[in-house]
């Protein structure tokens, strides 16, 4: 007798993944930085004309801080939500149990806070944003589907954002006045004018494009001898000025007036703000410089405007420590020395 089996071959999950990234523009092209630790939210949207024209649209036109009322309304939609990473990367995954088969969503973010070089002592608020309607391009892969996207969210939003967050920046370059060419482990100091006393806001290294960062808090700025009573500047910006030194001999630069502050382009900067400077001499590289931290972890060590007191407590409210494994940032020397080195 012979028996027939018959076998159901089993039904195969079609499956749709999505790669993307968020960044945020500062200012130029040159300063960019990944949005670390956002939870990325994926809404259904509806099907509907304006849904259409939305898909179509700039996302520059689309992006809106997102309300109570309208993120309730969206709760019931929610198909998935992620985490972006170090690097501002984020992915997910969507098939039919999710009901999905390929249509336009809605991408928002939510965050909590931006990148700072320091914790921020007051409870800071939670909020959504809503980037744009996207109807990914989906490529085919044998039994899946592929899509790839990535969004820098323009300089207008994204420094009000971290405004939201009283994290301020500086991003600049130095260049030779003549050559033009980037100088790379110059020490750049950014101060404030105030009308008691100029406040240093923050010192960093020039990397091998020139490029440099310094950040800081409107605390930085606003403070007076007579703080927490008079914070004269308050809510205004810093008025900026900067001083170039060469960091192993202390040689200065470049040491602008504190009355460039009192120029037009350096009045009352927002959150962020970029500048290229130029030294007017030619600077020779010293390959032998010294260990030089001007950093630990993203608390800034001096020479001015250092976050430690005299206990070796930040100056956070309340103060902090360090245990454990440090990042100290700074320049190393090439390593042909063989003479003892101070750290």
């Amino acid at each position: 007798m012979l028996l027939f089996i018959s076998i159901t071959p089993k039904k195969q999950i079609m499956s749709y993944q999505f790669k993307g990234n968020l960044k945020g523009l500062l200012c130029d092209k040159y300063c960019i930085e990944a949005i670390t630790g956002v939870k990325i939210r994926i809404y259904r949207a509806e099907a509907s004309r304006e849904v259409v024209l939305q898909a179509a649209a700039a996302a520059k036109e689309t992006f809106h801080q997102v309300t109570d009322e309208e993120k309730s309304k969206k709760e019931s939609l929610l198909l998935t939500e992620t985490v972006t990473d170090a690097e501002g990367n984020f992915s997910f995954q969507l098939n039919e149990k999710n009901k999905y088969a390929g249509e336009a969503f809605d991408i928002d973010f939510e965050c909590g806070n931006v990148p700072r070089p320091k914790p921020y002592p007051k409870k800071q608020p939670v909020l959504q944003f809503h980037i744009t309607t996207l109807q990914p391009k989906w490529r085919q892969l044998e039994n899946d589907f592929i899509a790839a996207w990535e969004y820098l969210i323009p300089a207008r939003w994204w420094c009000l954002i971290r405004g939201k967050f009283d994290a301020w920046v500086i991003c600049g370059r130095v260049v030779n006045c003549k050559t033009q060419q980037p100088l790379e482990g110059l020490s750049v100091a950014a101060f404030d004018v105030d009308w008691l006393q100029d406040d240093p806001l923050g010192s960093n290294l020039t990397d091998s494009s020139g490029h440099f960062r310094i950040d800081y808090t409107m605390a930085d700025f606003s403070q007076t001898l007579l703080s927490p009573w008079l914070n004269i500047e308050w809510p205004a910006g810093p008025d900026l000025y900067f001083r170039i030194t060469e960091p192993v001999s202390g040689l200065v630069l470049l040491n602008e007036d504190r009355s460039t502050g009192h120029r037009s382009d350096r009045t009352n900067r927002g959150p962020c703000f970029c500048v290229e400077l130029c030294v007017p001499q030619d600077v020779t590289t010293n390959n032998e410089m010294p260990a030089l931290f001007e950093r630990v972890g993203g608390y800034d060590i001096g020479p001015t405007g250092s976050q430690f007191d005299a206990q070796g407590y930040t100056t956070d409210v309340p103060k902090l420590s360090f245990y454990g494994g440090l990042d100290l940032r700074g320049t190393l020397p090439s390593g042909t020395n063989s003479n003892e080195m101070e750290y």
